[in-house]
């Protein structure tokens, strides 16, 4: 049976007015094209679809979102797909940040050199993708309950919440690149250390459970492959102290907490 690889997504929320617009500049048509997309809390797949929707909307094709688990190749891929020759083009004020999707927005505007598509260079820093599957995944249930006993010796319970699905991941034996920036400095979103700064304040993510479809590449996230929506637990969220395997080897382990996140 093939393993089930672990893909996390960050939640982003855009706010009406502030970095919610898409700018797209229609080489062709000598036009620029901006898109303002809806205000909400979108996780990356969500986001895609919303992008997709307005450039669509504006003349131009799709956006697509490809994960990748070979170690040697950025671990997830965005892509704008056009009818004609455009380039992508980046606003300090109003422009979504570009290094969500996985666009470096220093190098912008970002020509498709022709080929109808552009593609992220970077890994977009709403996803982390797990090179390996986890050594151990364990579901932690928990409640909150208070107990006092009296003093003829009965014992009251107060059921104050739950149950909650909580989790405990761990990881072993990683490549470095995957784990620490100071390790993956060309592509520093590629790493869980990136993504855990992302999180570590109680901002919730997706976690999904994927398996490859072909070669290195994971198929397509949907409600199916959601395992649950979570924030770290205080353990996790308060260090990340990822250990390494031996001196003379650069692969590292680390455990998660995950708390069942409730709306």
């Amino acid at each position: 049976m093939a393993a089930d690889y672990y893909v996390f997504l960050k939640a982003h929320t855009i706010v009406a007015g502030t970095k919610d617009e898409i700018k797209i500049y229609d080489v062709g048509g000598a036009k620029d094209n901006t898109y303002t997309l809806d205000a909400g809390t979108y996780f990356l797949r969500d986001l895609m679809g919303e992008i997709d929707s307005k450039i669509t909307w504006g003349g131009f094709d799709t956006a697509a979102l490809a994960f990748d688990v070979d170690a040697a190749n950025p671990c997830a891929t965005f892509s704008l797909e056009f009818n004609s020759n455009a380039q992508l083009k980046a606003d300090a004020t109003d422009n979504i940040d570009l290094e969500i999707l996985g666009y470096d927005s220093t190098a912008a505007p970002i020509d498709d050199d022709g080929a109808n598509d552009i593609d992220s260079t970077l890994t977009p820093n709403l996803v982390w993708v797990a090179p390996e599957p986890p050594s151990a995944d364990d579901l932690n249930a928990s409640a909150r309950t208070v107990q006092t006993r009296t003093v003829g010796g009965q014992v009251r319970t107060s059921d104050q919440g739950g149950p909650y699905d909580d989790r405990a991941l761990a990881f072993i034996m990683l490549d470095k690149e995957r784990v620490l920036t100071v390790d993956n400095s060309a592509d520093t979103a590629a790493t869980f250390q990136t993504f855990w700064e992302g999180i570590r304040g109680g901002t919730r993510f997706e976690v999904h459970k994927v398996a490859i479809s072909s070669g290195t590449v994971l198929g397509a996230l949907s409600s199916s492959t959601l395992v649950g929506t979570y924030v770290l637990g205080a353990d996790s969220g308060s260090s990340f102290r990822p250990q390494r395997h031996s001196p003379g080897v650069a692969l590292y382990s680390f455990n998660l907490t995950l708390m069942e996140y409730v709306a």
